[in-house]
């Protein structure tokens, strides 16, 4: 299982928050990864084989960051949650991670909330090591290698594909 909806929300300081747009945001980014992850943890102890959850977090999810405070919160939820779904799972032979994006060229980062091919996307990828943003597939890696039984004995890991940003700032 892959829980990997999420959506940028609110953009504004705390005290201009909307707690509508706020519970909508946590709705997607929190209770979606534990819908999911509880439809599947069902379904995998029912079938006594094991198996895996990848939850999509982000560097939000360890940093924070102001103005999406809540976009933070949420995916440090997600963060947490894992480690705690992996010791609760682990009798069950089921593994589950998270992985945590930097800025990966996507809807999200193009359309939604726009960072790439911006002047400020321009200046923030001169402080990445790797000097650019993600592509998609770099992310599906991580989730396919979590996924397969080459990561048999990986579980409550966080894994960061940002091209070193949150490391080396």
């Amino acid at each position: 299982m892959v829980n990997n909806a999420g959506i940028v929300g609110p953009q504004a300081p705390l005290v201009d928050l909307d707690l509508d747009e706020y519970r909508n945001l946590m709705r997607i980014n929190m209770d979606g990864v534990v819908n999911g992850s509880k439809a599947a943890a069902l379904r995998m102890v029912e079938r006594g084989e094991g198996g895996s959850i990848v939850n999509m977090s982000s560097v939000a999810g360890i940093v924070g960051y102001g103005g999406i405070t809540p976009y933070s919160a949420a995916k440090g939820g997600v963060r947490l949650f894992t480690y705690a779904l992996a010791a609760e799972l682990g009798p069950d032979d089921i593994r589950v991670n998270v992985i945590h994006p930097g800025v990966i060229e996507t809807a999200m980062t193009t359309k939604d909330s726009p960072m790439v091919g911006t002047e400020e996307g321009e200046q923030l990828k001169q402080t990445i090591p790797l000097r650019r943003f993600g592509q998609p597939k770099e992310v599906a890696g991580i989730t396919t290698f979590l996924a397969s039984d080459l990561a048999s004995y990986v579980t409550a890991e966080s894994i960061v594909v940002d091209g070193g940003f949150i490391n080396s700032a």
